[in-house]
């Protein structure tokens, strides 16, 4: 049970990310990114490109 309320603090904090909107534009729009998306994209990105990283990638 511990560990299911360690994983939804998690999500609620994360939720947060949201509202941090950050200095750069995505390709395309003409508005800032949040946090929650460029976290989003980083993820995204490192699981498409474990496989073709030179040393080990634990995701």
């Amino acid at each position: 049970m511990e560990e299911i309320k360690g994983i939804i603090d998690f999500m609620i904090e994360v939720e947060k990310l949201k509202s941090i909107e950050r200095q750069t534009k995505p390709v395309g729009l003409d508005r800032y990114e949040n946090s929650a998306e460029h976290s989003w994209h980083v993820c995204l990105s490192a699981l498409l490109l474990k496989d073709f990283a030179n040393e080990p990638v634990d995701v």
